[in-house]
């Protein structure tokens, strides 16, 4: 053990003397789904891509997302307050609330193809081939209020709600992990890494690992010299090391198997409170309280801007054509793609935020014409 340390401290001291410079790695993202190749480039200030904001003025039947995902058939699923929504790259579709799906936290695709549904207070749900099934507390769950899923590399589903975890096996049985580290605590985040682990952070900022089913380490918040962390993101080119997002203007780096002794501190300012990290092309997106940013490369921030979506940011994903999608828990959705758009047929959103009937209808024109193109998007028109 303290062989493999000694190296994941050598490993640091010489490849990280600024923040990891990337290749080209299609990163699994918080929902399930690799994020693919870039086909914008935001921090290009509005310069060769649009950004449309999906609120509800605009196509959404609601004003907030808490959660997005996308299956391998190409739609769009948004998790809000209001239910269950599908994109079909033409309209937004609220998902029939007699089914029981509502207040939806959190989305998530595993391999294969199944899309599980967290609730803030119904349970557990899982789609398959457009059937449903539920979990909630008459089946055994310990909480209905579920806030993150993932899946390990062993086809293990991990479930945490706001009562520690469940785990489903590859024929949906279930059983509870029993770990007083973590057995009554609300489940934050859990992510894939490397080496089978999927890695976990609490509600009161504590980080584990999870594989095979079991705990296989834990750092309690008391014991981690990073305070006060809100988000986790495994690096996927360097096995053991992790970003963390923090409350205040930093990203943290380092390996938590040392207890980040050696750790890299980069500021965000103007951002704060990383609620998500993404890998995605090379650089790590950042979705804050306050806005957008990434980190290219070589370790530059940059922040984006002159764009309609700028504050509870949640998440950020590619879709299948690499277009960036953003949810804000305040603003609804919004999504910057490659301008197909004549010059002077899209202008600046409105200042309250607001796209425009305008804008949509002028891009949904261009799409369409596009269709046939490498730039159309599916579903349009």
């Amino acid at each position: 053990m303290r062989k493999k340390l000694c190296g994941l401290i050598l490993a640091f001291l010489l490849v990280f003397q600024a923040l990891p410079v990337y290749g080209a790695v299609n990163a699994m993202n918080a929902s399930g789904f690799p994020n693919l190749p870039l086909s914008v480039d935001p921090t290009g200030r509005m310069e060769g891509f649009s950004a449309i904001l999906y609120n509800n003025p605009n196509g959404l039947p609601t004003s907030e997302a808490n959660a997005i995902a996308e299956t391998g058939e190409g739609f769009i699923w948004l998790g809000s307050y209001a239910g269950l929504i599908r994109y079909d790259g033409n309209t937004f579709e609220r998902f029939d609330s007699t089914t029981g799906i509502a207040n939806v936290r959190c989305l998530f695709v595993d391999e294969k193809d199944r899309m599980w549904i967290g609730t803030n207070d119904s349970g557990l749900f899982l789609m398959e081939k457009g059937k449903l099934r539920r979990w909630d507390k008459a089946e055994g769950m310990k909480s209905s209020s579920i806030r993150s899923v993932a899946e390990g590399e062993d086809g293990i589903v991990y479930v945490g709600s706001t009562v520690g975890i469940a785990l489903f096996d590859s024929e949906l049985n279930f059983t509870i992990l029993e770990d007083e580290r973590i057995a009554a605590q609300t489940i934050r985040e859990m992510r894939r890494g490397n080496g089978g682990l999927v890695y976990g952070l609490t509600s009161a900022g504590d980080l584990f690992t999870l594989k095979g089913g079991k705990v296989e380490s834990f750092l309690s918040q008391d014991e981690n010299p990073v305070k006060g962390v809100v988000s986790i993101l495994p690096d996927p080119e360097h096995p053991g090391f992790l970003y963390l997002g923090t409350d205040v203007s930093q990203i943290a780096y380092g390996v938590m198997e040392d207890g980040f002794a050696s750790v890299k501190i980069k500021e965000i300012a103007p951002l704060s409170d990383a609620e998500s990290m993404e890998y995605i092309d090379g650089q790590i997106w950042i979705c804050a309280g306050d806005g957008i940013g990434n980190l290219d490369a070589a370790g530059g921030f940059h922040l984006l801007e002159n764009v309609p979506m700028n504050n509870s940011l949640g998440h950020v994903m590619t879709d299948y054509e690499g277009n960036l999608w953003f949810t804000s828990t305040r603003q609804g959705v919004m999504d910057a793609f490659m301008r197909l758009v004549a010059k002077g047929e899209f202008r600046a959103p409105d200042d309250d935020g607001s796209g425009t009937e305008e804008n949509i209808d002028n891009i949904h024109k261009a799409q369409k014409e596009s269709a046939g193109s490498a730039d159309g998007r599916k579903g349009e028109g």
